[in-house]
């Protein structure tokens, strides 16, 4: 089932914890694991190969990671490009969580992981526009994803437990994402 929710600053907050709480019961035995799979910030066009965030990136991982600020996070997991780790960087400098770099080549390990290593968790993972389409079908998600080139602000949230088809629950976050869509239709034009 897909649900499209924009959300701001503490609504966010409220309604990633409310999704999650429904989604969880109250029995730690039938605990979900609960995915949350961001693309990286805005990225520089310098150094083509491995661009660095830019500014508006900075304040955005900033604003991801108050946005999940209350989810009790079990594993961070990046590529090993440099805008997907300064994407995660705020999170794990505030959790004291070492993310776990699994290279974009790999995403059957990372699916692998997530699955195997992370039962009942929350985790947490920045991707790629052209990966995280690929990686939330492995994981089971049946709608469909598009991430387009201005679509820096999209925060999807997997919900599954076993034996379930996982729930996608796709949020924006930021408070950017009118900027970015006016800069991507101003783009194409």
């Amino acid at each position: 089932m897909l649900r499209r929710y924009s959300l701001d600053g503490r609504w966010l907050a409220l309604g990633l914890l409310l999704v999650v709480g429904v989604a969880l019961g109250n029995s730690a035995d039938t605990r979900p694991t609960v995915i949350y799979m961001v693309r990286h910030a805005e990225r520089s066009r310098v150094n083509p190969q491995d661009p660095p965030i830019t500014a508006a990136g900075r304040l955005r991982a900033s604003m991801l990671s108050q946005t999940l600020r209350s989810v009790p996070l079990a594993a961070i997991y990046s590529t090993e490009l440099q805008r997907t780790r300064q994407t995660i960087k705020p999170i794990a400098d505030r959790t004291g969580i070492q993310p776990t770099i699994i290279p974009r080549s790999n995403p059957t390990e990372l699916v692998r992981r997530l699955q195997n290593d992370h039962a009942g968790q929350s985790v947490l993972v920045s991707g790629h526009s052209h990966s995280i389409p690929g990686l939330l079908q492995t994981l089971g998600v049946q709608e469909e994803v598009y991430l387009h080139r201005g679509d820096y602000d999209r925060l999807f949230v997997v919900i599954h437990k076993n034996g379930e088809t996982p729930i996608l629950v796709q949020l924006h976050y930021g408070g950017l994402a009118e900027d970015a869509r006016r800069r991507s239709a101003a783009r194409s034009r």
